[in-house]
C-alpha cells in the first residue's frame, strides 16, 4: 500500500501515531521485544482488537483490496 506522493487521512495519521506511541513503550519494557505475536502487537499498537485485526487480514488474504 504504498502512499507516496498521495495525503494521509486523519484516521491514518492516527494510526501511525498510536503505532509510533506504542513502540515507545516497547523501548522502555526492555531491549528485546517477542515478535512471536504480531498480530497482538499491530492490535496493542494500534489501539483495537486482536480479532478486528484477524479479521481484516482475512479480507485482504480473500480479497487483495488495497
Amino acid at each position: 500500500m504504498s502512499q507516496q506522493g498521495k495525503t494521509f487521512s486523519l484516521e491514518q495519521k492516527q494510526f501511525i501515531v498510536n503505532l509510533k506511541l506504542s513502540y515507545d513503550i516497547e523501548i522502555n519494557i526492555g531491549p528485546t521485544i517477542s515478535t512471536k505475536d504480531s498480530v497482538g502487537r499491530v492490535a496493542k499498537g494500534l489501539g483495537i482488537g486482536k480479532r478486528t485485526v484477524e479479521s481484516i487480514l482475512a479480507q485482504k488474504k480473500r480479497t487483495n483490496f488495497d
